[in-house]
């Protein structure tokens, strides 16, 4: 049990690293479309 908790904990480390990474990336992409409109327009 030990063993697996250990295991799983950098996992679930490295899954809190990605969530935070796909957050900045989304707020990026959206933010690239907010400019791209407002050039438009």
């Amino acid at each position: 049990m030990v063993f697996k908790a250990i295991n799983l904990y950098p996992a679930t480390q490295v899954q809190t690293i990605l969530d935070k990474e796909m957050v900045i990336y989304a707020k990026g992409i959206v933010m690239r479309i907010v400019i791209l409109v407002s050039e438009v327009k």
